[in-house]
């Protein structure tokens, strides 16, 4: 099997050639200020221009990073984006802003947002869960611990499904959401960076070990555990054919070692013969013959030594193949 080239990434809305460059397994970004994912009233139209670092996959796959971010204005937020296309789009983020529906201290929420077809032109300014003070069902989230400003994000596709984890270990992994989401064959999927609060500070983001496991790439790795199996199959299978061959050498022997008895017994002389015929015919008492003679006494022919079919073993093809 060939080596596989790798997918182009592409930046977009990348606001300065600084940013956006890859060192060490490290993407280092800083986010401007009035940057939206998705924006969309009747007044200004639509705004999607958050820096966003992404390739093309089709089909299934996985895609994790670790993102790491010192968020201080309300609604910043930095993750993985999967994107159909303008304002069809999934989101698993780090996000800064009060607790969802009620007003209080800001925070970071580790955040998954499912924007379907039908929403794409709908009122949608940056949603949030406490977005106009009501929870979105479309909205999952969990809030981080205080001074927690980094986690692990995972977003999964699998037939047209979506499943969005995190975790603050890289171990340990917690579901967020799992929804149904776009069947079209091929998406976008990267990272990405936003901070649409109003502000003009913006802020400062990375984002480590960014990875996407296509699902042709799980597909090998399956197949190479297939044939894994097959071999321990065919070496099993040959060590029981190996078995059977020693069994049928040892009966072998033991029929040849029975030939060999059997050869070295020597063969009766006429005169001994005649004598062990005549032991015989003494046994049997003329009271024996009358009795026979009289129709008592059982089967002439069997009691004279003579083979009747009832001496006979008989099979049937049944048994004979059981036994085999």
């Amino acid at each position: 099997m060939g080596d596989k080239k790798p997918a182009k990434l592409f930046w977009t809305h990348l606001p300065s050639r600084k940013d956006g460059k890859e060192k060490d397994g490290v993407i280092k970004l800083k986010v401007p200020s009035q940057t939206h994912v998705w924006r969309h009233t009747d007044e200004d139209g639509s705004v999607n221009n958050s820096p966003y670092y992404f390739r093309k996959v089709t089909g299934d796959f996985e895609c994790t990073v670790k993102v790491a971010a010192k968020m201080q204005t309300w609604l910043d937020q930095c993750g993985i984006l999967l994107q159909e296309k303008r304002g069809i789009y999934t989101k698993v983020s780090l996000e800064y802003h009060e607790p969802p529906t009620d007003n209080g201290t800001l925070r970071n929420y580790a955040c998954c947002y499912v924007h379907p077809e039908e929403w794409q032109f709908e009122r949608s300014l940056s949603p949030y869960p406490g977005q106009f003070h009501r929870g979105d069902p479309k909205y999952s989230y969990e809030q981080m611990d205080k001074g927690c400003n980094k986690v692990w994000l995972k977003l999964s596709r699998l037939e047209g499904y979506i499943e969005a984890n995190y975790s603050l270990d890289g171990e340990e992994w917690k579901e967020l959401k799992a929804a149904k989401f776009s069947d079209a064959e091929t998406l976008s999927i990267g990272i990405f960076g936003a901070s649409p609060g109003g502000d003009q500070i913006g802020f400062k983001s990375s984002f480590e070990n960014f990875e996407v496991v296509e699902d042709e790439d799980i597909s090998d790795s399956e197949e190479y555990d297939d044939e894994e199996e097959e071999e321990e199959e065919e070496e099993e299978e040959e060590e029981r054919e190996e078995g059977e061959e020693g069994e049928e050498g040892e009966e072998g022997e033991e029929g040849e070692e029975e030939e060999e008895e059997e050869e070295g017994e020597e063969p009766l002389s006429e005169e001994e013969e005649y004598e062990e015929e005549e032991d015989y015919d003494e046994e049997i008492s003329q009271g024996d013959l009358s009795d026979l003679a009289n129709g008592r006494g059982g089967d002439l022919q069997g009691i004279m030594g003579m083979e009747s079919e009832s001496n006979f073993e008989v099979f049937d093809d049944a048994s004979v193949s059981e036994s085999e």
